[in-house]
Order: C-alpha cells, then structure tokens, then sequence
C-alpha cells in the first residue's frame, strides 16, 4: 500500500491531436470550461479517495489528532465539492443556449437514456425546479461557509452552539479540542471546524439535526458525484471530441 512517504505514479494514457480542431465558436469555448469543472472534480474525488485510502480510519471511539485530522480534512473535500457542484449549476444555466443548440442535441442523442437523464437533471437542479434535499444542501452550505467568510463569525457561533450545547453528548463534543505541534502538520484548532460542521448539520437537516444524518448525506453526495456527474461529463467530453475530428479510444 502506498503511504505519504513514498512516492507514485498516476496510471494512464495519453493521446494527442491537432490544437486546430478545437474552433473559437461559443460551443467550443463551453467545453473547455466543461472540461476544467471536469477535472476540477476529479481531482476533489481523487484528494478525498487518498484520505480514505492511504490514512488509517477514524478512530471511533477515541479523541486523537489522527482522527480529527482526518474528519477535517474530509469536510474541507465536502465544502470544496459542494462549491464546485453550485459553481456547475451556475455555469449550467448561464449557457442555456448551447443545450437548446442543434450541435448539443446532437450529441445528448450519442448518449445512453440514463446519461440524459442526467444532464435533465443537472438542467432542472440548475434552474431550481429540482428542489431535492441534497441540492439545497449544496446551495446552502455554498453560500454560507465555503466562499463567503464575510458572515462566517455569525454563522459559526450558531455552529459552535449547536454542536458543543444542541447535539447529543458524545465523545467528540464533551470538550473543545485543539492540536498543537512543532509546526503545521501538528497543528489545528479542531473546535473551529466543530462549529463548522455543527453550521452545516444546521443548514442541511430538517427539524430532527442529526449529525447521522448530515453524514449520510455527504456519502450520497460525493456518489452523487463519482458515479454520476462526472462519469457522464467525461462521456460527453468524448463524444464533442469525436464530432470535432479527434480520434478517441473506442472503449468508451
């Protein structure tokens, strides 16, 4: 198994074309913004599979700098996640006209029937007619926490309170925990990002906050990414690519 002190390789292949295949239409333009979102959540999944992967589990049953370490790094993945979802629904809706395009149609229709109906989806989640729990989950936690630390002292002190005075008495909310090392590594002040995580149980659950629930929810989430969203923009990447005269592995 690899671990942080070693070094490795990422596994796959590369193919080349002609840079002058890809034009200066809009249309073109909109896939190389879908091709960054693309790699912008692979490389969130790939961060996160690394924690889950390489580290030793949280200890369940046990206050310790490892687990805490790990607990917060994987909010920080989330909040990220969910930042670059929203950012996906914006772009989805700022570039409505390229879906109604007869180029776009031609392409949904390359899709398979589960494949459209995901972008369906991202297009209704997109426009707000989607009014699913997770969607706004993301919204909320968005706006609140990920890129606005303008109302984070407000936001956090309700977060604080939930989390040390509301939630159930456990383990990890009888006392306010810190880490302090010789440097950054060991370094971290835990009951910040309890207040965090206490904010958004807050802002995703309904009138029964459960951080159970709010975990529950994450996990959904971040299937909803791997195995769905990115799955099927990574398709779609393959099949504009081959209207535009690049040679694509077939197996796709």
């Amino acid at each position: 198994m690899t671990n942080f002190g070693e070094k490795f390789e990422f596994p796959g292949s590369v193919f080349s074309f002609d840079p002058k295949l890809i034009g200066e239409t809009d249309f073109d333009s909109f896939f190389l913004a879908l091709g960054l979102i693309y790699g912008d959540l692979k490389s969130s999944l790939t961060f996160l599979s690394y924690i889950v992967d390489y580290t030793k589990a949280e200890e369940s049953e046990k206050i310790s700098f490892h687990s805490g370490e790990v607990f917060a790094q994987k909010q920080y993945i989330f909040r990220s996640q969910a930042g670059l979802i929203n950012e996906l629904f914006k772009f989805i809706e700022e570039n409505r006209h390229i879906y109604a395009s007869k180029d776009f149609q031609i392409l949904l229709c390359k899709l398979s029937r589960d494949e459209r109906g995901v972008w369906n989806d991202l297009l209704n989640m997109s426009a707000g007619t989607e009014t699913s729990k997770l969607k706004g989950m993301i919204h909320k936690i968005r706006n609140h926490i990920i890129f606005h630390y303008k109302d984070a002292p407000k936001n956090l002190k309700k977060g604080y309170r939930h989390h040390f005075f509301v939630q159930e008495p456990t383990i990890y909310n009888k006392g306010a925990c810190i880490g302090v090392g010789r440097n950054m590594r060991e370094t971290r002040f835990f009951y910040c990002e309890a207040a965090m995580v206490g904010h958004m149980i807050n802002l995703s659950a309904d009138n029964n906050s459960s951080a159970q629930t709010f975990g529950d929810r994450q996990s959904e989430f971040v299937d909803f990414l791997r195995d769905v969203v990115v799955p099927c923009i990574s398709v779609m990447m393959l099949h504009y690519l081959s209207s535009k005269g690049v040679r694509v592995p077939e197996s796709f």
